[in-house]
């Protein structure tokens, strides 16, 4: 949820927070820093408010009290590039915290954009609470981690321009109610030269586009599917739901005893035959990744159903495409079966088409010759018919019977 608008000025600008530390970690060594915290560096406060009260921003008095007990730092485990365990949540808020009080509005626009230093500081602050479990050996891990410090920097700016267009909404005029922390020639300049840009304006409106024609959402908040996945573990055995359960534990909000969208509980639907079809006797089992490919459809790097975690395995992606040729391979044949019986039918029924014919001409001769012989011979003088004349009418009335 995004911190509420209301007022309060914001700390020491980060060229303040540069100045008081004299000496910084090397970046190798910025899983472990140890930076005081400035005198003149304060907690926010509030002093006013443009809407309704909401729980304001985060300020990190959880893990202050979580760090009070435990000693130490607090332990941050990362699964599928997202941060899980009791921490994590705390974590994410802390990165949030030092994101909003340190880094610079001005001239920067995304994450990378910040200097390195000014970066350097930020993830010192966190890190001086927190260990992330093996971010010193893996890269893998220090990139997720600084993708989250790049979310929640992006969140930061986010909640501004939703605070900017909120009163162009309620037609006040946004220079005058500064969002939440921001200094108010920090919050003008924001103004001035990001959101009143055209190009800005534009690319804005475009991703509100694309964002309106997402089919559904989910009931899960700013909770990640990984970390929620963990959380619904069994304690016992540690296994985490199957897919068919979570899909129906983040788009069935218990609360309304409803589903986000009525394709929610029909995609689930599927689900649960798909599942059902493969543990029949004699069935191809499939897997959970296979099932949400089957049902949710297939995408590049990303697994439908399981949030930005897991990505597709080439195991996934080669057993589906086996059984899609194999499938194809099976009508193919079929296809071949039916096109042969239906040439071979073909062929008798004109092979059937060529008797008749010859049939009817060989009737049609007989009947011409029957006609020759009764024209010459049919009757004598006593009115008895020749021997001649007997045969052919015999032969003909035997013709006819035979077909």
């Amino acid at each position: 949820m995004a911190p509420s608008s209301r007022l309060r000025p914001r700390s020491a600008p980060a060229s303040a927070l540069l100045s008081t530390d004299t000496t910084l970690p090397p970046a190798d060594a910025i899983s472990s820093p140890c930076i005081p915290t400035p005198s003149s560096h304060t907690e926010c406060s509030s002093v006013g408010s443009t809407s309704r009260r909401g729980r304001g921003p985060t300020k990190g008095f959880r893990s202050e009290r979580a760090r009070a007990k435990t000693g130490g730092k607090l332990l941050v485990q990362f699964k599928n590039n997202v941060p899980i365990g009791i921490n994590a949540s705390d974590f994410v808020s802390e990165i949030g915290l030092q994101v909003r009080n340190i880094a610079p509005i001005r001239g920067v626009q995304r994450w990378k954009e910040v200097p390195a230093d000014v970066r350097q500081v930020i993830k010192a602050r966190v890190f001086t609470k927190y260990e992330v479990v093996d971010y010193d050996t893996s890269d893998d891990v220090r990139v997720a981690v600084d993708r989250k410090f790049q979310a929640r920097y992006r969140d930061w700016r986010n909640w501004m321009h939703t605070h900017y267009k909120n009163c162009l909404k309620k037609e006040i005029d946004p220079k005058t109610v500064p969002f939440s922390g921001v200094d108010k020639d920090d919050w003008v300049w924001v103004i001035e030269n990001v959101y009143e840009d055209e190009k800005f304006h534009e690319r804005s409106m475009k991703n509100t586009e694309s964002r309106k024609r997402l089919p559904y959402n989910h009931c899960m908040g700013s909770k990640s599917f990984t970390a929620a996945m963990h959380a619904l573990a069994d304690p016992e055995t540690g296994e985490e739901p199957h897919i068919v359960e979570f899909y129906k534990e983040s788009h069935y909000n218990k609360k309304k005893k409803k589903w986000t969208d009525q394709k929610c509980q029909e995609i689930h639907e599927k689900l649960v035959a798909e599942r059902e079809k493969c543990m029949q006797e004699g069935a191809i089992q499939l897997t959970q990744e296979q099932i949400s490919i089957n049902v949710l459809g297939g995408r590049s790097g990303y697994l439908r159903g399981f949030g930005n975690g897991p990505k597709p395995t080439s195991t996934t992606r080669s057993t589906r495409t086996d059984s899609e040729d194999g499938e194809r391979g099976a009508l193919r044949s079929t296809v071949e079966r039916l096109q042969n019986e239906n040439a071979a039918r073909s062929q008798e029924m004109e092979q059937m088409k060529n008797n008749q014919v010859a049939m009817q001409r060989q009737m049609e001769e007989m009947m011409r010759l029957v006609a020759r012989v009764t024209r010459s011979d049919m009757m004598t003088q006593d009115g008895v018919l020749t021997s001649w004349s007997v045969f052919l009418v015999s032969s003909l009335i035997e013709l006819k019977c035979i077909h």
